[in-house]
């Protein structure tokens, strides 16, 4: 039995970092740009141009696949503007030390698009983001469930929308309710 349990003790957090998203990112990324059209708040928060930052590791494969996944999603779809603005995707490090909060605010980052990270600190993640106006996206549906604003998630073999009503109203994002029809809304603090 217990050397059950060690296993189990050095298997799960493996397993916890492996984690994949279960919507493609080939469908996240069109399924983000047709979201930010239902947000009544786009021009008011972006101005001339809408900048997504996607935050990856380097060192977790699950991160690494993911952000070289949207990378293609970004180019196969050809989309290239949102509600008329310019549609600007950048690629940053995620560390937990706060380097990555920097590079974001440089940006002007619009939309933060989490891969599967370790160590993410959604409360840290969601002050920043409320500070800045900034819509907080999950590649995996657990982000949303931890306050991450937007993911995805599939329901009898379709992918669906899963918004933090409570967070995304908080990071300054009006989402309209023909969007919010469509997806499983969930109210976390």
């Amino acid at each position: 039995m217990r050397s059950v349990q060690f296993m189990l003790f050095c298997i799960l957090p493996a397993m916890a970092h492996a984690a994949e998203p279960l919507v493609p990112e080939s469908v996240q990324f069109p399924l983000i740009a047709k979201a930010m059209t239902f947000d009544h708040n786009l021009a008011e928060r972006c101005g001339e141009r809408v900048t997504l930052c996607v935050l990856y590791q380097p060192s977790v494969q699950a991160s690494r696949q993911c952000r070289a996944n949207f990378e293609s999603a970004v180019v196969a779809s050809g989309i290239g503007t949102v509600s008329g603005l310019p549609f600007d995707i950048e690629y940053v490090v995620f560390d937990s030390a706060g380097a990555w909060q920097d590079s974001v605010a440089v940006l002007d980052a619009d939309i933060l698009y989490f891969t599967p990270v370790s160590n993410l600190n959604a409360i840290t993640v969601r002050d920043f983001a409320v500070s800045q106006k900034t819509l907080t996206v999950g590649s995996l549906s657990d982000q949303v469930h931890d306050g991450l604003s937007l993911g995805f998630t599939v329901e009898k073999s379709k992918p669906r929308f899963l918004i933090n009503v409570v967070s995304s109203r908080q990071e300054g994002v009006s989402f309209s309710a023909q969007l919010l029809k469509l997806a499983i809304i969930h109210d976390i603090r």
